[in-house]
């Protein structure tokens, strides 16, 4: 399970968790991604994987044991973008709520309650209510521009105004793939522009090519992922941090957030 970092800010501690003993479950979504990507977009054969319970269970039992929360180390808050870290999000806060916290005379105070950050997903133009902090950001992507010129794609993510209650919080924040890590990065700058702070992150898929700058930028944030890939030049990708039986494919193709 590996040494135990102490988080800079406010206590959070993280886990070097997920050796091993978890390429059965890194197989099975890796299956996933090759049998029901479409249209060469890896994403949907991941998140078909969400739909498999064991899987879901082995994703949230990964997660828990890498934030650890107790009475000497507390997660406030678990957020990620809408969709598919939604599911991870809410599945998370499930497992790491005890019981006596949903007690209706326990929901707002009760000290292991855990707090849910939804960061909506809009695309550049769209109407986003007045309450609303927004940050937009390129996905890597290029659309069909003007005398046919390819322009490149941004998404605007928005957090609710005062979302995080009595800041500062412990936050740590999901996703579900991570290439370019423009995403998960205006994520964190959200996050932090309402008071909390970012001492963990994790994601299920990570791309290898913008990893570095995403460390580089956000320091206090531990990144954590699953499934380490490299993104080769024929666009699939090789597995990083485990291996496949000898007669399975490579997975798919190109998709980038």
């Amino acid at each position: 399970m590996g040494d135990a970092i102490q988080a800079r800010s406010l206590g959070t501690r993280i886990l070097n968790h997920g050796g091993p003993e978890y390429d059965g479950l890194r197989y099975a979504i890796h299956r996933y991604i090759e049998k029901h990507s479409t249209n060469g977009d890896s994403l949907i054969g991941l998140r078909a994987a969400f739909g498999n319970g064991g899987i879901l269970q082995g994703l949230v039992d990964w997660l828990a044991g890498s934030f650890q929360d107790d009475d000497s180390s507390c997660v406030d808050y678990i957020g990620g973008p809408e969709s598919g870290a939604g599911v991870l999000c809410g599945a998370l806060i499930m497992k790491l709520t005890p019981t006596e916290a949903w007690h209706w005379e326990n929901l707002r105070g009760h000290k292991r309650n855990k707090g849910h950050i939804r960061i909506m997903k809009y695309r550049e133009g769209d109407e986003i209510p007045g309450d609303f902090v927004n940050r937009c950001y390129p996905t890597g992507r290029f659309l069909q521009g003007p005398n046919g010129s390819q322009v490149p794609e941004y998404k605007v993510l928005a957090i609710q105004k005062g979302i995080i209650e009595e800041p500062p919080k412990n936050v740590i924040l999901l996703d579900d793939w991570a290439e370019t890590y423009k995403q998960l990065s205006t994520c964190v700058d959200l996050v932090e522009s309402q008071g909390g702070i970012v001492n963990g992150a994790a994601t299920v898929v990570s791309i290898q090519d913008g990893r570095a700058e995403f460390e580089k930028k956000h320091t206090r944030t531990r990144l954590l992922s699953l499934m380490d890939y490299e993104r080769l030049p024929d666009k699939s990708l090789k597995p990083l941090n485990f291996k496949l039986p000898d007669s399975s494919p490579k997975a798919g193709s190109e998709d980038t957030q």
